[in-house]
This record gives structure tokens, sequence and C-alpha cells, in this order.
């Protein structure tokens, strides 16, 4: 049997946004870099969390705060 659930990460991030493509210039991503995570107050170091759970929380912040 296996049980998920889900684990309140509190995390800080930055946000570059992107640039607009036009005539001269292809355009750029926005960028999201996550800067800190903490689990129930505790720091969590980014090196032992995966790259999965890194990007889901990148997702998570252009889904909710990104237009």
């Amino acid at each position: 049997m296996t049980v998920e659930t889900e684990v309140p990460f509190d995390f800080e991030f930055s946000y570059t946004p992107g640039e607009r493509a036009d005539r001269d210039y292809p355009g750029s991503n926005p960028e999201v870099v996550i800067t800190h995570v903490t689990l129930f107050g505790v720091t969590i170091p980014l090196e032992s969390l995966s790259k999965e759970v890194i990007d889901q929380m990148v997702d998570e912040v252009l889904e909710r705060y990104v237009d």
C-alpha cells in the first residue's frame, strides 16, 4: 500500500520577467529561482531536494503569481 501526502514546504523565490519578442529579438521566458526552502520552520538545503520537487515549486510560482 502506498500513502501519498502533501508536504507543506514554505519557499522563497526570485522572479525575472521574460521579454517580449520583437523584430530583432526572439524574446525570453520568465525565470524563477527558488532561493530558500523551509519545512515546519526548519531550513532545507536546496541540494537535498530533487529536481522534480524544485520544478513543482517553479510551476506553482508561474501558475499562482505570474500572469
